[in-house]
C-alpha cells in the first residue's frame, strides 16, 4: 500500500453504527495479526468493510511495526488517528525491550524514533537509559545523554542520576565527577551513587570524601561506606563509622549488621561483636531464603557427612558470637561461601569448575572445608575473595594456607 494511498485510506472512513456486523466480523482479526504484511492485510479488510481504523489496537501495532522497515507505515497510522502525540505508544514498546531479553532493542527502536521525528519525552529516555544500563553501554549512554540535554530536560533529576549510574558502572569516574560536579541539584540518591561506584572501583578515600560532604546521609550511605571499610581492608574504620551512626540515631539495617560482625571478625572485637548481634536478634532480622533453601541445605548435610570421615571438624573458634558450640557450628555451616559451593555442585554439570566472588576475607574453616570438598567432588573450586583468588583443586589450596 503506497504512501498515499494510506493517506486517502484513512481520510475516508463513514462513522459506522456500533451494532455494525462489520464490527463484529472484525473483532476476531484486530488482535491477531503478528507481523506487518498482517496488519496490512487487515488495514485492507477495514477498507473494504468500511470499518474505522480507531478499532485497531495502537500498542499492538507500534510493536509488530517497531523493529521493521514498517515503522513508517505504523507512523503514518498514528499520525492520522492521534490528536496527542504518539511517543507514549512507542514507549510502551521501549519499556519492554528496556526491561525485557532484549534491551539492544530498545536501542534500535529510539534510533528508529529519532529518524521519523518522534519527539522523545523523559519517560523515553529513562527507557533507553535503563537498557544502557542492562547493557554497560556507556558509548549509546552518551549520546542519549547528550540528545535529552538538547531536549530541555538537563534539570531532570532522575535522568541525570541514571547517566550518573551508568558512568560510574561502566568505569567513566572522571565523566561521573564532572557531571556530578556541574548538576543543578542532588539528592541522596546521587551521592549514594557516586559512594557506591567509588567504592566498587577501591576508592574508599575518595568514597569517604564525599561522604564527608554529602549535606544529608540515610542508612543506606551510612552502609556504603561502613561495607565499603570492610571490602578494603579497614575494620577499625569501620567501626568507627558504625560508632558514629549511633550517635547520630540513624537505625542500621542487615546489611549494616552484617558488615559491622565482619569487621568485628576481623578485629576479635568479641564484645562489640556480642552487642551488634544481639542487636540483630531484637530487631528481628533474618536471611532472605533462597528458593531452593531446604535442597541446598539437605545436600550440604549428606557432603558434611563424607567431610567428617575425612576429619573435618568445625573450627568454631573463628565465630566471636556468645553461643553454644552446636549453635556455632551451625552457624558455620551456613556461611555463605560454603552454600554457593553447594549450589553450584547442584546446578552444574559434573567436572566443571565452581567460581565464586565474596567480598571479605575467607574464614579458616571455610578454607578448610573447601579444600577438603574440591577431594570429594573432584572438582576445581575457584574462590575470590577480599584478598586474593584460592583455587582448590584435589583437596589443596594455591596458597599453601596463607592468605
Amino acid at each position: 500500500m503506497s504512501s498515499s494511498s494510506l493517506s486517502s485510506s484513512l481520510r475516508c472512513f463513514p462513522p459506522p453504527s456500533p451494532s455494525s456486523p462489520n464490527l463484529k466480523n472484525n473483532d476476531l482479526l484486530i488482535h491477531n495479526f503478528n507481523t506487518p504484511l498482517e496488519l496490512k492485510q487487515l488495514h485492507a479488510r477495514l477498507i473494504k468493510t468500511n470499518t474505522p481504523l480507531s478499532i485497531l489496537p495502537l500498542t499492538k501495532v507500534a510493536s509488530v511495526c517497531a523493529l521493521s522497515p514498517s515503522f513508517s507505515y505504523a507512523h503514518q497510522i498514528f499520525s492520522h488517528l492521534l490528536e496527542t502525540p504518539q511517543t507514549s505508544i512507542w514507549n510502551s514498546c521501549l519499556i519492554r525491550f528496556a526491561e525485557g531479553d532484549s534491551p539492544s532493542h530498545a536501542l534500535l527502536l529510539f534510533y528508529q524514533m529519532r529518524l521519523f521525528d518522534v519527539l522523545p519525552d523523559t519517560f523515553t529516555c529513562s527507557f533507553v537509559l535503563k537498557a544502557c544500563l542492562k547493557l554497560s553501554d556507556v558509548v549509546n549512554g552518551k549520546i542519549i545523554h547528550g540528545i535529552f540535554q538538547k531536549l530541555g530536560f538537563g534539570s531532570n533529576l532522575f535522568l541525570q542520576n541514571m547517566i550518573l549510574n551508568l558512568y560510574g558502572l561502566c568505569g567513566e569516574m572522571g565523566d561521573a565527577i564532572l557531571l556530578f560536579e556541574k548538576m543543578p541539584q542532588r539528592d541522596v540518591v546521587t551521592w549514594n551513587i557516586m559512594i557506591a561506584q567509588l567504592v566498587k572501583r577501591g576508592d574508599i578515600d575518595g568514597a569517604y570524601c564525599f561522604f564527608l560532604r554529602m549535606p544529608d546521609k540515610n542508612v543506606r550511605s551510612w552502609t556504603s561506606m561502613i561495607s565499603g571499610f570492610v571490602q578494603c581492608g579497614k575494620p577499625k574504620e569501620a567501626i568507627d563509622l558504625f560508632m558514629k551512626l549511633q550517635d547520630e540515631a540513624v537505625r542500621p539495617n542487615e546489611v549494616t549488621v552484617v558488615s559491622v560482625l565482619a569487621a568485628c571478625a576481623d578485629l576479635g572485637e568479641l564484645d562489640l561483636g556480642r552487642s551488634v548481634h544481639e542487636y540483630s536478634t531484637r530487631s528481628g532480622f533474618k536471611r532472605n531464603t533462597h528458593p531452593q533453601a531446604e535442597e541446598i541445605y539437605q545436600f550440604w548435610d549428606k557432603l558434611l557427612v563424607k567431610m567428617k570421615h575425612r576429619g573435618y571438624a568445625p573450627k568454631t573458634s573463628v565465630v566471636l558470637l556468645d553461643m553454644e558450640e552446636k549453635e556455632k557450628e551451625k552457624f558455620l555451616y551456613r556461611h555463605s561461601e560454603k552454600l554457593a559451593v553447594v549450589f553450584g555442585l547442584m546446578t552444574t554439570p559434573e567436572g566443571t569448575t565452581i567460581r565464586i566472588m565474596k567480598n571479605l576475607r575467607v574464614c579458616e574453616d571455610c578454607h578448610a572445608a573447601l579444600k577438603l570438598i574440591s577431594g570429594i567432588v573432584n572438582r576445581e573450586i575457584i574462590v575470590r575473595d577480599r584478598n586474593r583468588f584460592h583455587c582448590f583443586r584435589g583437596g589443596q589450596c594455591s596458597c599453601r594456607d596463607f592468605w
